[in-house]
C-alpha cells in the first residue's frame, strides 16, 4: 500500500512540471534500478570479504571488531568508508594475507564499485534523456495531427452549415 501512494506521488511529480518530469523519472530509475543492483553487489561482496576476514582476524587478544560476525560487517563498511587501522592487520595470525586482502578489498570495494554505480547511473540518465526526447516529439507531432484533424473537422462542419 505505502508503494503505490509513493507510485502516485512519482506521477503526479512527473506530470506538474514539463521540465522536471524527466528528472523525476531518471532519480526513480536510478534510486530502484542502480542503486538496488549496486546494494545487492556490495552486500554479495561485504558478505564474501566478512567471512575472510572474520577468520583471519578472529583470534587476536587485543580488543577489535573482528571477533564477531556483524561487528566484521560493520568493520568493513567502515573500511569501505575509509575508516581503518592498517597496523591492527599485522598483529593478525595471517599478517602477509590480512594485508593483502585489505588492499583488494580496498581497490575493489570504492573505487570499483563506485565507479560502477557511477556508470551505471550515467546509462539511466542517458536513456531517460533519449527517451524524454522521443516522447517529446511524439507529443508534438499528436498534438499537430489533432490540432489538424480538428482544424479539419471544423471547416467540413463550417462548409455543412452553409
Amino acid at each position: 500500500m505505502h508503494k503505490s501512494y509513493f507510485s502516485v506521488l512519482v506521477a503526479l511529480l512527473r506530470r506538474a512540471i514539463k521540465l522536471t518530469g524527466p528528472f523525476v523519472t531518471m532519480v526513480f530509475s536510478m534510486i530502484t534500478g542502480d542503486m538496488f543492483t549496486f546494494s545487492i553487489i556490495y552486500i554479495i561482496i561485504l558478505f564474501g570479504f566478512s567471512q575472510a576476514f572474520y577468520f583471519m582476524e578472529k583470534n587476536i587478544p587485543s580488543p577489535n571488531n573482528w571477533r564477531k560476525y556483524p561487528t566484521t560487517w560493520v568493520a568493513l563498511f567502515q573500511m569501505t568508508l575509509g575508516d581503518y587501522e592498517y597496523e591492527d592487520f599485522s598483529d593478525s595470525n595471517y599478517p602477509l594475507m590480512a594485508k593483502f586482502f585489505f588492499v583488494i578489498f580496498e581497490i575493489l570495494m570504492p573505487i570499483l564499485l563506485l565507479n560502477m554505480l557511477i556508470a551505471m547511473m550515467a546509462n539511466t540518465y542517458a536513456a531517460v534523456t533519449e527517451k524524454s526526447e522521443k516522447e517529446f516529439l511524439k507529443q508534438v507531432s499528436w498534438a499537430f495531427q489533432f490540432h489538424s484533424n480538428l482544424r479539419s473537422t471544423a471547416i467540413k462542419d463550417l462548409q455543412e452549415m452553409e
